[in-house]
């Protein structure tokens, strides 16, 4: 079907892995443990697939799934658990927002400026004060924030919003 859109794996975060996860937290600290980026592998699958087809990937959208996954702040995005991003302490909304601007500083760069990102996914993964990890699960622990859910996603969708492909 030549209508047919051609979407990309839908890769988990930019150049941020995970807080409080075994191994690295960003892409330029990676030493083959840990969780792999998405920065990493959408390199490696352009320069993979220009070296055996010549071109560039058809690619008509890139997906993305944004989750500031971290298991040391929690309640996540509460203003007094600030993560430690890129040296700063910062909320997770702007975790996410980073990596969207990251991804498409990227894909503007990289022959891809006409081509939409779209957001397969997008969570906050510890709305309670806290959790535990016992038999192999994890548990939740508190109370949970909805306030602080409810902040998180009122930024970042204002800020798509305000940054989506028809502002600009």
């Amino acid at each position: 079907d030549p209508t047919a859109k051609i979407i990309s794996p839908g890769i988990l975060n930019w150049e941020f892995t995970c807080i409080g996860c075994s191994g690295p937290t960003m892409c330029d600290n990676v030493d083959g443990s840990g969780y792999r980026c998405g920065k990493l592998w959408v390199q490696e699958f352009i320069s993979e697939y220009e070296s055996r087809f010549g071109e560039k990937p058809p690619v008509d959208v890139w997906a993305i799934h944004t989750y500031p996954i971290d298991w040391d702040n929690t309640p996540n995005n509460s203003p007094l658990e600030l993560a430690s991003y890129k040296g700063a302490s910062v909320k997770h909304d702007a975790i996410v927002i980073d990596q969207l601007e990251s991804m498409r500083q990227y894909l503007n760069s990289n022959g891809y400026s006409e081509t939409p990102m779209w957001i397969g996914e997008i969570a906050i993964h510890v709305g309670f004060d806290d959790w535990t990890y016992t038999n192999g699960s994890y548990s939740p622990v508190g109370v949970y924030h909805w306030e602080n859910l409810s902040d998180y996603l009122s930024t970042i969708l204002d800020w798509l919003e305000e940054n989506g492909a028809d502002k600009k």
